[in-house]
């Protein structure tokens, strides 16, 4: 489900039909009257290339066969050393060996790529195996997220960005979330 509305994300920027009922904007509908106004902040560069962290992993390499970039270049990342996905996976977008924990490499990469639309779906998704590798679970995680986020607030325009969970974040439950 996040895969498809991430992908009707890069649709509804590059203006392609969303599907009746899927995608961010029907999703943020019955929410509309219950937030507060803000002021509106510019909009992300139209032009700006797709940027999926984590690209080599499960969801990202899904992700690079479903979406539709709408003329833009898609920049991937993967983590140094990590085996890249069978073609044709991968094949319509540039690679990059990044670590996501090396700061100044994260905000190079950002500052040089510029992106209009993220889909950070690097991390350590395995949530047992997480307890086995806790420090490094939150470093990724967590400080991870932080560099990307910290490196994609310097740049102008802004990008709109798609950060993936799981709901193993919710406490256990008898029935589907």
């Amino acid at each position: 489900l996040a895969i498809l509305r991430g992908a009707d994300l890069a649709n509804e920027e590059s203006g392609a039909p969303a599907r009746p009922g899927s995608g961010p904007v029907a999703s943020r509908e019955p929410y509309a009257a219950s937030r507060k106004p803000r002021a509106q902040s510019p909009e992300p560069s139209v032009s700006g290339a797709i940027l999926i962290t984590g690209a080599a992993g499960f969801a990202g390499s899904h992700l690079l066969d479903l979406i539709e970039p709408g003329g833009r270049p898609i920049v991937a990342w993967r983590r140094p050393g990590e085996p890249l996905p069978a073609p044709p996976t991968g094949t319509r977008c540039r690679w990059m060996d990044i670590d996501i924990l090396d700061e100044d490499a994260v905000r190079r990469a950002v500052r040089e790529i510029r992106p209009a639309l993220v889909y950070h779906l690097a991390g350590i998704a395995h949530a047992g195996g997480s307890w086995g590798r806790t420090l490094k679970t939150l470093e990724v995680n967590v400080l991870g997220t932080h560099h990307l986020l910290a490196a994609l607030a310097a740049i102008d325009p802004p990008a709109r960005i798609l950060v993936s969970g799981s709901a193993l974040v919710y406490r256990e439950q008898a029935r589907a979330v």
